[in-house]
């Protein structure tokens, strides 16, 4: 089995790892929204292995549990390890020459922005941004009908999962995350 390498040695290899999980989740849920169902998940990162056959490491079963426990509607939670990557290339942002530092801003404003801090202070993908990974055939991009004609006929079980997401979907965009928020978040989630 071949080790994929962890931490990131540097700030493309961090942004590639946070670009690549947040797209990937993305798309996959805006695709599954588009074939006429959602998606609960979780998000981590950390040491993974794999041949032609599998693919085994701790963000797998991490990534699982968060699903389990905590991604109790259609959401995408990340973990902790994921949003302490995010916080680490985030430090070496700030610390970073001038120009290096305008360079960055753009890329750090749409990783913020991919994200969001739920209603039970959990950092999760920004279901708003699926706009961006998905457009239907007819052109339009609208989720939150699609929720809509999902949630009819449904148990009250699964009512309340996409009723949930038909709701930020149709509210007002949340609030870009700051420096701050991730700090925060760090601080009080500490694995």
């Amino acid at each position: 089995m071949t080790p994929m390498d962890y931490p990131p040695k540097n700030t493309v290899e961090i942004v590639g790892s946070i670009y690549a999980a947040a797209l990937v989740a993305s798309t996959s849920w805006a695709r599954c929204l588009n074939h006429g169902f959602t998606v609960r998940g979780g998000i981590d990162y950390g040491d993974i292995y794999w041949d032609d056959n599998t693919v085994l490491g701790a963000p797998f079963i991490n990534a699982y549990n968060i699903e389990s426990s905590r991604a109790d509607v259609s959401r995408v939670v990340c973990s902790h390890n994921f949003v302490k990557l995010i916080y680490d290339y985030l430090e070496q942002a700030t610390n970073d020459s001038a120009v290096r530092k305008s360079q960055h801003q753009t890329i750090l404003n749409d990783i913020l922005r991919a994200l969001m801090l739920d209603y039970d202070g959990f950092i999760c993908l920004n279901p708003h941004n699926l706009y961006i990974a998905e457009v239907f055939p007819d052109g339009t991009n609208d989720f939150s009908s699609t929720v809509e004609r999902l949630m009819q006929g449904r148990t009250s079980h699964i009512y309340r999962k996409y009723d949930y997401l038909r709701c930020i979907l149709q509210g007002s965009r949340p609030g870009t995350l700051s420096r701050e928020d991730i700090s925060r978040y760090i601080e009080q989630h500490s694995d």
